[in-house]
Formats: structure tokens, sequence, C-alpha cells
């Protein structure tokens, strides 16, 4: 944290940041406003327009239910959601983050209008968990300690209605998946931390992956979420890396034009060294036009690949000094990349015999490690 905060509030947040922070701020998860089927199509469509990147089609499906349905939170929270994809990663400052977290806050006022009137409506609570999840992870990137603590706060509550409810609505079992699995799983690699999880509700880890699991199969609107964090779990922290890579295989083959997806299944793809498959799909994809985040990171796998087919090429230090270009304008996001762009410069100068630069970037490298 930026800020120093009462040892037991920061548990609080460290915990839910935890559960929350990377892949859940993507969650664009829907809940029914009724069972109509017309329901159901448009806002499974909405889901994988923002998902795959179609943000003109995502605008008319947000559009559609802020028309005929004004009074839920779909609408506010699917155009709140295709404006982060869109401009991801955010600056604090801008014109497109202000109007993110305003519609965030919308779609929790609309939510909490609901649970006056019905504190166990599943709708409200999930659009509720939703909108606070990702504002807590926004708060805690830019350093806003205390709004984050108080959205962390408000989360546990919705968080223990979900188990509670699950079996009335397939969509809990992702939140309760998370919780079960990560409240068990975090203090056991920070031991730090074990004595504040007196103040949870005890989880369950190999039940939280048999939910994410149930979430996977028959979710519709936390299926995408549920797949990332299974592939996360099982290829970082469970050591099942070949079933890991699959499902980050599966995210990127039903979301093809989401570039994310695709960095982040590169990155697996290059720690599990398979750099044919890496090669073929920086081939297959474009990023030129995309902003300097996404140049910084598709550059650094295209060095990789590059040093992989020639340790000397110059076309990959062309390549790493490209992506090191790029990613001097970019947020805390572009950190992810610097050990690979410093460990690839470092090669090349070591496989030319400069023990100057190799030692100075070997250096660099270490300190992103």
């Amino acid at each position: 944290m930026r800020k120093r905060i009462n040892i037991v509030l920061k548990g609080t947040l460290v915990l839910f940041t935890l559960l929350w922070y990377n892949q859940l701020v993507k969650a664009q998860a829907l809940t029914k406003i009724s069972t109509s089927s017309a329901y159901e199509r448009y806002a499974e469509e909405g889901l994988y327009t923002i998902y795959n990147w179609e943000f003109e089609k995502a605008e008319d499906i947000a559009n559609y239910f802020k028309k005929y349905h004004p009074s839920h939170p779909t609408g506010f929270f699917l155009e709140a959601m295709s404006i982060y994809w869109e401009n991801y990663p955010f600056e604090e400052d801008s014109e497109q983050y202000n109007k993110h977290m305003e519609l965030l806050e919308k779609a929790t006022d609309l939510a909490d209008d609901i649970l006056e009137k019905d504190e166990n409506n599943e709708d409200a609570i999930l659009f509720q968990l939703m909108s606070k999840a990702v504002m807590m992870r926004n708060y805690d990137r830019f350093g806003r300690s205390m709004k984050a603590v108080g959205a962390a706060k408000d989360m546990y509550k919705l968080v223990l209605q979900c188990i509670e409810l699950k079996d009335r609505y397939v969509e809990f079992y992702f939140p309760s998946g998370i919780y079960n699995y990560y409240r068990e799983y975090y203090p056991d690699q920070h031991p730090v931390y074990k004595p504040f999880m007196i103040f949870f509700k005890s989880g369950d880890k190999e039940l939280g992956l048999q939910e994410l699991e149930i979430a996977s199969k028959k979710a519709i609107f936390t299926n995408p979420e549920s797949l990332e964090y299974l592939a996360d779990i099982y290829f970082h922290n469970e050591n099942k890396k070949q079933k890991g890579l699959e499902l980050y295989r599966q995210l990127h083959q039903k979301f093809p034009g989401n570039k994310l997806y695709l960095l982040d299944f590169l990155s697996v793809l290059n720690k599990a060294e398979k750099y044919h498959e890496m090669d073929a799909l920086l081939k297959a994809n474009s990023w030129k036009h995309l902003n300097n985040f996404y140049k910084a990171g598709f550059e650094t796998y295209h060095g990789i690949v590059l040093q992989w087919k020639d340790a000397d090429s110059t076309k990959a230090k062309q390549a790493f000094e490209s992506a090191l270009y790029y990613n001097k304008d970019v947020n805390s996001e572009g950190n992810r990349f610097y050990f690979y762009i410093y460990d690839g410069l470092a090669k090349y100068w070591k496989s030319m015999g400069n023990s100057e630069y190799d030692e100075k970037y070997s250096k660099l490298a270490k300190k992103y490690n």
C-alpha cells in the first residue's frame, strides 16, 4: 500500500484485493431481470461483445438495457465495463476513467434501491458485488486505500450472501468459489496474515475449485471469469500447468478479439517454453494499432521468439528496445513486461561478448523478477 493504514484494515484490504484484484475487475457478470428469453439473449450478446472487443455493438446493447430497463443496473454496468476494456489501462485523471466510475456508482445506487425492497434479490447482490469489486480495484491501484477498505467491508457481506444463496443462482458459484479458495490459499502463502483470518468465515480450497468448475460449465455470465481464475490457479498455484494452459487457450479461442487475453496466453506459453505456438500467434495478430501498453507487450513476446530463433538476433534486440520505448509511457500495469525486456537485452549483449551491458541489463531484470 502506498499509504499507511491500520494493520487490521490493511489485512482486510489485502484479502479482498487478492480475491478480486486482477481478473475480477474484468467481470461483466450479468443477472436476470426476468426469465424472458429476450433479456437472456441480449445479456449474453452484451457480455460477448465486451469480452471480444466489439465495442460499438456493446454500446448498442448497453443502451438497449438503459432504455428498456432504466431502473436496473445492467445497462450502466455494461457501459462501465465496455469503457474499461476499451481504455485499459486507465489513467486516474482521464475523462474515460471518471465516466467509468460514475457508471459504476449509478449501478451501485440502482442495486441499493432493489435491495431496500428485497435484501436477497440475486440481481442486486451480484451487481452490487461486481460494481464494488471494480471500484475497489481502481481505488487500490491509484493509492486510495481508505476508499478501497470501505468497499471491501461492504463486499464481505455480499460475498457471504452469495455463499448462502448459491444453490438458488448458479452465478453465485463464482464468488463463492473465489472466496473459498483464496480464503485458505492466501494465508498459507503469507503466514503473517493468519492471525487476522479469524475475522473471516473459513474457506475450503477444494470446494472453491469445485465451485469454480461448476460456474465455468453451468453459469452463463460468470463463465469467462471462472475459466480465467481456474487457468491462473492451476497454472501458477496448483502446479497443474498443462490444465491451466488449456484453459488459457480456451479463453483466447472463445474471445479471439481480446488482446489482453492474448497477452496472458502468450505469457504462459512463454513460461511453458512453447515458442512455436507463440510464433504462430504473433504472426496471426497485429498490434500496431493498439495503445502503448499492448505494443510494449507484443513487442516483448516478439523479441523473445526472435531470440529463441537466433540468440544474437539484432531484430530481437530491436523488438526489446521498441518494447522499452512504448512501456515508458505506460503506468504500473506495464511492469509485467520489464523483466523480459531487460532479460532479453542482457542475453543479447552477453551473446555479443559485452559484459558491461550484460551486467547492466541483468541487474535491471533482477529488479523486476
